[in-house]
């Protein structure tokens, strides 16, 4: 019985069990008999007449009641144990003995027999088998030698012996009658032409072999026959041919190069061997194609100039082989375009990267967007610059122009008279605490519209003069405080039957033209449009200081570019308020060639409140023409990290910066868009492919606002690791590669490099040819050499 019915069956018994005890709880009680058992295999119970052959339990339940009407189940415990049988494989030769008994052959019987530890039977079988040796008699031939027994036979033998252990390891005997048959050897001889073929195999000569197997009839032995060549030689003649285009020879046409030999047998020479004759023919070809061209404008071709693609010009002549060959000339011209501008300025004008100061018509070329010249020209007008004004041209709304006076205003009480400071960064500071009728110095912070003018129309507004502080009691009287125009005017601002109260409109200015009307106040709106909304307006403004005016002494304020700008050699300039006054700083010498390049400077000068200045060198106050109720007009305020419009009370004294409207000043009309790229091998721009490194220029067919030309101009770098810009106006040139850019060519000159804002990134003095400046991050950078216009390089590695 195996284990899974052992378990079954004792499930079933506890199942029985357990239900049996169930019932006799209730009923009557079972009886259980138990009858342990051993047997050798296999077990029969008399209980159920079942033979068993697997240990286990069993049990059997009695068909009739016990004594108190209950199951009577009797149990068997059985343990079967196994006997033991084996067989003994054994060998002899000959004879074999086991026991007393002498065995001959092959036999199977039973060797003895015992008992297990259990008690069973044991049976050991013996397997014998019985081999025999080998001892026989050996008769054969070979040709020439043989090797036998250890030993190297060439002549007949007869009754050599040799012992050894046969296969089955019985000792054996082989008697060996040997016959030594022999080979042979022979000579041919073979005149031939060339080759020979012999048994299937081609020879140019030497002395090949042949083996005959089993050739001798008495011992069928091998034989080899030795072939010795006489070669001869057929006569193979060259000849060498050159042609145009084909050639026939000989009933052949070749239209191609060719090695051609004639046919077999073509003749027999002296020795009587076939021959022949060998072309060797090169030809060559005429040449009939087309090729492509792609100019600007024109080309000069064999001697004949084409201005249109509307022709196909062939030309016949030899080629370099001696052909007759014919090429056609497929014309791709690109043709130049040329625009024209005209405008006027005062004083200066920067175009196209060049400083003009002479009325003249002026040029620029660049590559337009089919690679071919584009030519720029720029009808100028200069007009002189007026007295007390800076050459800058500022837009302050659309198609409007100012330029800005020398310094902030200044009036003498005592004098009666108004001047420009001298310079843009000169203000009086604490001297402006000893405003009065007759103080005989100078004074620069002025109350709202205090021009000394009243409006004899305005009889509740009393004039208000420049000297004036709010303490005083007149001003308390009229209107509140009493500055500039009262609310029962018309209007408020410094403007129509107003004006008079702008400081420029109703005065003379002694260095700045001696005539009233010549100058005026900027007015909020354009402030505004000034600091915020003229093109790149935000890269145009910075906090800056001005060193070395008188000695050690400073000057803190804020820098303004003008629309035609470029950065003066050993200057730099970072827009914006990042470091506060610090953001720029300038010698007395650099702040004067900015100047010079059209910049203006507002100083901090401060406030003044009744008789007391405050805020000298931390804040800036410039007043614009407009109010903005009865008691306060806007202004510029000029901190350490801010410039702001917004309105602050009439009353209290603040810088005053005029303007000249530049009458007649038309800056140039066409619009230009500059942008960069660095390609690989080609671009494509405005449907036009560029393949090669250049400036390439596109005119719009559509006009700017102002009815002129919109142009846009690519600078184009085209290479997989480098990028290559010529630097304008100079001999340099630029090379990008791996975040570092390398100027050749500067000389002498110093070189600069500049991020697009205007900040000075790295500075080389003159050293040398060679100049390499490492960039922190790829993008596009500014190159400027010595005095020549910077020039933007993408370094994109």
């Amino acid at each position: 019985m195996n284990i899974k019915d052992s378990i079954f069956k004792h499930v079933i018994l506890l199942s029985i069990l357990f239900c049996s005890f169930s019932a006799a709880w209730a009923q009557q009680p079972t009886f259980y008999y138990d009858s342990p058992a051993s047997a050798c295999d296999s077990f029969r119970w008399a209980h159920t007449g079942l033979y068993y052959h697997a240990s286990g339990t069993y049990f059997d339940t009695l068909d009739e009641s016990n004594q108190y009407g209950g199951d009577s189940i009797w149990v068997l415990h059985l343990s079967i144990f196994r006997s033991a049988v084996d067989t003994i494989d054994t060998v002899g030769c000959d004879t074999f003995y086991f026991g007393s008994k002498k065995y001959y052959a092959d036999e199977f019987f039973r060797a003895y027999k015992g008992y297990t530890s259990r008690g069973c039977d044991s049976i050991v079988f013996f397997d014998m088998v019985i081999k025999h040796p080998d001892s026989t008699q050996w008769t054969t031939s070979i040709c020439d030698r043989m090797y036998w027994g250890g030993r190297i036979l060439t002549s007949d033998t007869s009754g050599a012996l040799a012992t050894f252990t046969n296969r089955f390891g019985c000792d054996s005997v082989v008697s060996l009658d040997l016959i030594v048959h022999y080979s042979k050897t022979t000579d041919t001889m073979a005149d031939v032409c060339d080759s020979i073929s012999w048994y299937g195999q081609t020879f140019y000569g030497g002395t090949p072999t042949h083996l005959f197997p089993n050739a001798t009839q008495r011992g069928r032995c091998d034989s080899t026959i030795v072939l010795r060549i006489n070669l001869l030689h057929g006569s193979h003649i060259d000849t060498f041919a050159t042609e145009c285009d084909s050639f026939s020879w000989r009933g052949m046409h070749f239209d191609s190069t060719a090695h051609v030999r004639t046919p077999y047998r073509q003749y027999l020479n002296t020795q009587g061997c076939d021959s022949a004759v060998h072309l060797y023919l090169t030809v060559y070809y005429s040449n009939t194609g087309d090729t492509l061209t792609r100019n600007c404008d024109s080309i000069t071709w064999h001697g004949a100039t084409y201005t249109s693609n509307d022709v196909t010009p062939t030309y016949a002549y030899l080629n370099r082989f001696g052909c007759d060959s014919v090429v056609s000339l497929h014309l791709f011209l690109r043709f130049s375009t040329e625009s024209h501008d005209t405008a006027a300025a005062c004083g200066s004008l920067i175009w196209r990267y060049k400083y003009l100061t002479e009325t003249g018509t002026f040029f620029d070329t660049v590559y337009n967007r089919v690679g071919c010249d584009s030519v720029i020209h720029l009808h100028l007008t200069i007009n002189p610059q007026g007295e007390g004004g800076l050459t800058g041209l500022f837009e302050i709304g659309d198609d409007r122009y100012v330029s800005f006076s020398q310094g902030n205003l200044q009036y003498m009480p005592s004098d009666s008279k108004w001047r420009f400071a001298e310079h843009q960064y000169d203000f009086i500071g604490q001297g402006n605490k000893y405003a009065a009728a007759d103080y005989s110095d100078w004074l620069d912070l002025f109350g709202w519209g205090t021009s000394g003018y009243h409006n004899p129309t305005d009889l509740t507004n009393t004039v208000t003069q420049p000297y004036a502080i709010n303490n005083e009691l007149v001003d308390a009287e009229y209107n509140d405080k009493g500055y500039g125009p009262s609310v029962n005017m018309a209007g408020q601002d410094l403007a129509g039957q107003a004006s008079n109260y702008d400081w420029g409109i109703r005065n003379a200015i002694s260095n700045g033209g001696g005539a009233a009307g010549m100058w005026r106040t900027l007015t909020e709106d354009e402030w505004y449009h000034l600091l915020y909304f003229r093109p790149q307006a935000i890269y145009k403004r910075s906090l800056a200081t001005v060193y070395g005016i008188s000695g050690s002494e400073k000057a803190y304020g804020v820098v303004l570019l003008p629309e035609s700008w470029y950065l003066p050699d050993n200057c730099t300039f970072t827009p914006g308020t990042e470091q506060g006054y610090a953001t720029n700083v300038y010698s007395n010498v650099q702040w004067q060639t900015m100047q010079g390049a059209g910049a203006i400077f507002l100083p901090a000068a401060g406030n003044r409140f009744t008789n007391v200045p405050s805020g000298i060198d931390e804040f800036g106050y410039y007043w614009s023409s407009t109010h903005y109720d009865a008691e306060q007009a806007y202004l510029v305020v000029v901190t350490s990290s801010a410039m702001l419009v917004q309105p602050e009370p009439r009353h209290i004294g603040r810088s005053v910066r005029l303007v000249q409207d530049v009458d007649g000043i038309d800056l140039p009309c066409t619009t230009y868009g500059d942008t960069t790229a660095h390609v690989e091998s080609s671009f494509l721009w405005y449907d036009d492919e560029l393949t090669e490194t250049g400036e390439y220029v596109y005119l719009s067919p559509e006009v700017n606002a102002r009815g002129c030309d919109s142009i846009v101009v690519i600078h184009l770098t085209v290479g997989a690791t480098e990028g290559i810009a010529d630097i304008a106006g100079s001999e340099a040139r630029c090379v990008t590669r791996d975040r570092s850019i390398f100027v050749y060519g500067a000389q002498d000159a110093t070189v600069r490099v500049y991020d697009l804002q205007g900040r000075l990134v790295q500075e080389s003095s003159p050293a040398g040819d060679q100049r390499r400046f490492e960039v922190p991050t790829t993008g596009i950078y500014m190159v400027k050499v010595g005095h020549a216009p910077a020039r933007k390089v993408a370094v994109l590695r």
